[in-house]
């Protein structure tokens, strides 16, 4: 599975997902299961299932974007 963590354009988590799970291969396009944030959102990541909890990232934290998009995006 996946956490699906949505950003704001302000750089702050606006909405998690947790453990998404994969859908089975075969399943048609217009029966996948469609996800999207509470409220308004610029960026999404994704990261293993259960991270989000892990990492203890909730609604309102701040993002910083690092390595390679250091000051690409804002955030």
């Amino acid at each position: 599975p996946l956490d699906i963590v949505w950003i704001s354009s302000g750089c702050r988590v606006v909405d998690v997902a947790e453990n998404v799970p994969f859908p089975d291969p075969l399943t048609p396009l217009n029966e996948l299961p469609r996800y999207s944030p509470e409220s308004p959102a610029k960026y999404v990541l994704e990261i293993n299932g259960a991270e989000a909890a892990a990492l203890g990232l909730g609604i309102g934290d701040p993002v910083k974007f690092l390595g390679g998009l250091t000051g690409l995006y804002g955030c």
